[in-house]
């Protein structure tokens, strides 16, 4: 009270508890905004303007060792500091251990780039401060700017930095994905420090053994490592094995970019025999956030289904890749796939993979593709199934005898799978009264269907409808949204419609004047209108104010 000058009053809280904790806590939000405006109560600012309009004139100090987190400052970062999210009985006795050996490597981490750094920066340290510039904008200008500015650096120290993120410290378990995501950040540092001939795995798993989880399963962190982490670590590799298999499936061209990563082809060459594949290539492999390349020859076998294998060398010798390429494909034109199998092992033997190798989106992707023909098959049968017992359906309801499993199953699976494809082109055209008919011979043979599927469906399909309530709010959009909530309550489904509510409000207040009954308008088309508000839970005496004038 007794301070002068300007002052800022303001509360800080978590972006999450708008939505992600608390269920329509945007909404609360934006209420309590437009309120404070509009009453004057306060003025609405910023940090950023309220600093560019009130420069600081004077230092605070942060009182060590607190902080944002809990009562206990900055022992949830190294310690068992008692606060936790539930899980009652559990310890975090498992940060101290951590937290050593993650400060263990980073002084590791530290000495090897101060030595390494020297030799090629001015200033290792400050070249570690302006890295930000290229995490934030990796272009090329920016890039060398930097190299212009501080010589050659490398993103090792910012992995180092990563490994302290607060979120893997907030939890209770060892094995959570937030504190697994901080390791891998320091198996991405190690990785890198290989690079320059620093060994640093070893010990680091070593001290993560007296990190125990709360989990039997998972034992300690040791255990964390081997089954969580090693499995994600990219080299560039295994970025050739990814290109190699997933090439089979999807021709790439001449350059490619995976990810951070691009391969650009220098040599192909692919047979076909018998429904088997063989393709030999020779790439060059980089990462775009370090700019380390390397140089592979690669082999794959696919011998039909998920039965693929392949091989990759890194700097293969000019004369080798030749010879090994011949030999290959001799043998799988000639002798046939065994023998050709019996040289990938031999001549690529230590660096085989397979398609558990490939990243997740391209190694769903394959198998989708794989398995495509003979889910057609089963949805086939099923559907057969079905139609050809509908008759006895019929006659075994009537006759009040429970149906067997199996025909309920093709039911369930047949009709299921109709009524996904109708709902899934509502968006585009006019739901048909099929789907309506599918609800009734569901609810008739008291079946339902895959509730979190048909809900995504009919949600995509209600907010396209709605979303061009804004363009023309009594036109066709308008029955079809009315017509796929009548479906979703029919199927006893509930679907989320936040979107289709914000949608609709914005159509209301674009088009308020012309939805007051008896401003002209069709009145019928304007009272479906409304009672869309309704069965969207609206106040329609509040989306109508703004048009009341007063009198």
């Amino acid at each position: 009270e007794d301070r002068k000058g300007p002052q800022i009053v303001h509360i800080a809280t978590d972006g999450e508890s708008y939505g992600h904790h608390h269920r329509f806590g945007d909404m609360a939000l934006a209420h309590a905004l437009r309120l404070i405006e509009e009453r004057g109560a306060a003025r609405l600012t910023n940090y950023g303007e309220f600093l560019a309009l009130h420069p600081p004139d004077h230092e605070v100090e942060i009182l060590e060792p607190t902080s944002w987190s809990c009562p206990h400052g900055v022992e949830r970062w190294r310690g068992h500091c008692g606060c936790h999210a539930a899980h009652e009985g559990w310890t975090q006795e498992w940060r101290r251990p951590l937290r050593e050996a993650l400060d263990r490597l980073r002084d590791e981490l530290v000495r090897g780039y101060e030595e390494q750094a020297a030799r090629v920066l001015r200033d290792p340290w400050a070249a570690r401060e302006a890295y930000i510039d290229i995490i934030l904008h990796r272009s090329p200008e920016v890039l060398d700017a930097f190299f212009a500015a501080h010589g050659r650096s490398g993103p090792r120290a910012g992995q180092a930095q990563l490994m302290f993120t607060s979120c893997g410290w907030f939890f209770d378990e060892l094995s959570g994905i937030e504190t697994v995501q901080v390791i891998k950040h320091a198996a991405r540092a190690i990785q890198l420090a290989q690079g320059f001939g620093y060994r640093l795995e070893d010990d680091f798993i070593g001290r993560l053994a007296a990190a125990k989880s709360n989990l039997r399963r998972w034992g300690d962190g040791a255990r964390v490592y081997d089954r969580a982490v090693r499995p994600s670590v990219v080299t560039l590799s295994r970025v050739v094995a990814h290109y190699a298999i997933s090439a089979l499936f999807e021709p790439y061209a001449e350059t490619a970019r995976i990810f951070s990563y691009t391969v650009r082809r220098l040599d192909a060459r692919r047979e076909e025999r018998s429904g088997n594949a063989l393709s030999i290539g020779l790439v060059v492999a980089a990462s775009r956030i370090t700019g380390e390349e390397q140089r592979a020859a690669f082999a794959v076998l696919h011998l039909g289904g998920h039965d693929v294998q392949c091989g990759v060398r890194t700097d293969p010798p000019a004369d080798w890749y030749e010879r090994v390429k011949a030999g290959l494909a001799e043998a799988f034109l000639g002798t046939g796939p065994s023998d050709a199998v019996r040289m990938l092992d031999e001549h690529f033997k230590g660096s085989l993979h397979a398609l558990p190798d490939l990243f997740l989106e391209a190694r769903r992707a394959i198998l989708g593709r794989m398995t495509a023909e003979r889910l057609a098959r089963v949805e086939a049968m099923y559907q057969t199934l079905y139609e050809e017992s509908g008759p006895l359906v019929a006659f075994m309801r009537a006759s009040d005898v429970p149906l067997p499993p199996a025909i309920l199953r093709a039911a369930e699976y047949a009709l299921g799978k109709q009524l996904a494809g109708i709902v899934g082109q509502a968006a585009r055209v006019p739901l048909s009264d099929r789907a309506f008919e599918i609800a009734r011979e569901l609810e008739a043979l008291e079946v339902k269907v895959d509730a979190a599927e048909t809900e995504l469906l009919l949600r995509l399909a209600a907010e396209a409808r709605a979303d061009s309530l804004a363009i023309d709010p009594l036109g066709p959009d308008l029955d079809q949204v009315h017509r796929l909530l009548d479906l979703a309550a029919a199927l006893g489904v509930t679907v989320n419609l936040w979107q289709v509510q914000n949608a609709y409000h914005a159509a209301s207040q674009i088009h308020v004047d012309r939805l007051v009954e008896g401003s002209g308008g069709d009145a019928g088309r304007v009272a479906e209108f409304w009672r869309l508000g309704e069965r969207l839970n609206f106040n329609l005496n509040a989306l109508r104010a703004p048009a009341v004038t007063p009198g």
